[in-house]
């Protein structure tokens, strides 16, 4: 199940069912779509350390989970879009709970899934869009 709609921001939400994969099978399932998953992407889906992903971001089957789409270019001053400004975004605006960081896009001939360190004074670029959970209720 997968559904889009728009908040009354104009913002694509997401609405998908959880499939209860492990991070090794999210590589797998990811790079049989065609995706490439950088290395340091799966050493965050293969982690076994208390944060780790399949205990703590596993997306439990049949859960509805629903994340908004915010374009970068939103917070239109390239300096004041900072990793901090927009955890503080995600969290008024949208999150639930503690925002994660996931990136995709196309480079190199293919598309990419990505993880990075955002410290708090971290600049990003508009191209594309964040991506917030919000309540599926």
């Amino acid at each position: 199940m997968v559904k889009f709609e728009r908040n009354e921001h104009g913002h694509v939400i997401l609405t998908f069912a959880g499939l209860s994969l492990a991070g090794a099978a999210d590589i797998e399932r990811l790079e049989f779509a065609g995706h490439r998953v950088s290395d340091y992407a799966k050493s965050c889906f293969l982690s076994t350390r208390k944060d780790s992903y399949d205990k703590n971001h596993l997306l439990v089957a049949g859960r509805i989970y629903k994340v908004a789409l915010m374009p970068g270019k939103e917070i239109e001053d390239d300096s004041e879009r900072t990793t901090e400004n927009l955890r503080n975004r995600g969290m008024k605006h949208y999150s639930y709970g503690n925002p994660r960081v996931l990136g995709a896009y196309r480079r190199d001939g293919g598309r990419w899934v990505i993880t990075c360190c955002g410290r708090p004074g971290d600049r990003w670029i508009g191209l594309g869009s964040f991506v917030f959970p919000v309540s599926a209720s």
